[in-house]
């Protein structure tokens, strides 16, 4: 009902808009066009859209707001531009009021002219922002480190934030997986919201046999996201079935789980911060220090205490990268927006520890992303 009670207020919001401009064409002669009818049938289309995904339509409605915006303020500009030509050139001779009569015709083709460029403006926008959100990039980080990884290199994938069912389903993840296998991982890690309230059960299965099939040195393992742990709403099937079906297919769930892999390196999986769970210092009591330490850690937001208890490398997502403008500027003065995250993407480090904040390769409910991309992540270590 939230959705929809935000999207009645813009509605109205636009509509007043409209009106606005309609009204400012209609009072001023000499006005040709009807730049109006463009934004109502941009609001008729957003109308429909809201049945099929009230989050889709505001998003799209606030950029239509925008649209409105610089129109009108275009509009008014040129109708100042105008007035002021109008004022200093006409003397009441024939000659300087045809000049006159040309400097407006020319002066609202250019209010028109303008109007144009902006709705141009908006639909690339949003075509841009729908292909980062169906486009996955790979993004690639070295790192190296004194300490023993048992071998020479080791190449770490990270896969974020799947949100099944939103700009994917079973068969599109599946694809995606052939170009994470292209990268030739030496591990594969899954650092949550693999699936969200909308998946179906059919989607979750297959892409828990998809995981299933990758080809690794040492496999692939899996901590739960916010998404992942809830069984709120109407899922098709709860947490403990999705844990259950991803370990049918030998998918490693690590929840304040630790690991050795094969004598080589710590791997340290983290419940998500939404479930209760020992804090990090407690999971890294007795690890080696002689050995890399890997933490899987789905929300961004503990990354100081990682750091400081001996984590080598934090790898993290949730936040997709701030998914669209200005969302990600908001949380700089907004911390809760993204569950108190330390920062909201790319890679930075606290002292000797790297952490990784993936964007994801998708979002939850919206179709699209700005300012952001959709991508996986391909992390190589340099050892000794």
């Amino acid at each position: 009902m939230l959705w929809y009670g935000i999207l009645a207020a813009l509605f109205a919001v636009e509509i007043v808009m409209i009106a606005l401009l309609r009204w400012r064409r209609k009072d001023r002669p000499g006005r040709t066009g009807k730049p109006w009818l463009c934004p109502v049938i941009a609001l008729a289309v957003c109308a429909a859209l809201a049945v099929w995904s009230p989050a889709n339509a505001l998003i799209a409605l606030l950029h239509l707001c925008v649209f409105l915006c610089v129109g009108i303020l275009a509009d008014g500009i040129c109708s100042l531009v105008t007035r002021g030509k109008d004022s200093g050139t006409n003397d009441g001779s024939a000659k300087d009021s045809s000049a006159t009569e040309e400097s407006r015709k020319r002066v609202r083709e250019s209010s028109s002219h303008v109007w144009l460029a902006a709705a141009v403006a908006c639909i690339v926008w949003l075509g841009i922002g729908w292909y980062a959100a169906h486009h996955i990039w790979r993004t690639d980080y070295s790192l190296t480190t004194d300490k023993s990884l048992g071998q020479e290199k080791l190449r770490i994938v990270q896969i974020s934030d799947t949100h099944i069912g939103v700009t994917m389903d079973a068969e599109d993840f599946a694809k995606a997986l052939g170009r994470v296998e292209e990268a030739k991982p030496d591990i594969i890690v899954v650092t949550g919201d693999f699936t969200d309230e909308n998946t179906s059960r059919e989607d979750m299965v297959k892409c828990c046999q998809a995981l299933g099939q990758l080809k690794t040195r040492y496999g692939v393992y899996f901590v739960f996201g916010n998404h992942d742990a809830s069984d709120e709403g109407e899922r098709e099937f709860t947490s403990a079935e999705l844990e259950a079906e991803l370990g049918g297919n030998g998918v490693v769930v690590m929840r304040d789980k630790v690991l050795c892999v094969e004598g080589k390196f710590y791997l340290v999986g983290r419940r998500d911060t939404s479930e209760s769970r020992a804090s990090y210092a407690e999971l890294a009591k007795g690890l080696d220090p002689s050995k890399y330490v890997i933490v899987l850690d789905h929300q961004p937001g503990d990354f100081t205490k990682e750091a400081a208890a001996g984590a080598d490398l934090v790898l993290a997502g949730h936040t997709h990268g701030g998914q669209m403008i200005p969302l990600g500027l908001a949380s700089q003065f907004l911390p809760t927006v993204f569950g108190d995250a330390e920062f909201m993407y790319g890679m930075r480090m606290y002292g000797d520890t790297a952490c990784v904040v993936s964007s994801g390769m998708s979002s939850w409910e919206f179709v699209i992303k700005t300012g952001t991309i959709s991508e996986f992540t391909v992390v190589d270590v340099c050892g000794k």
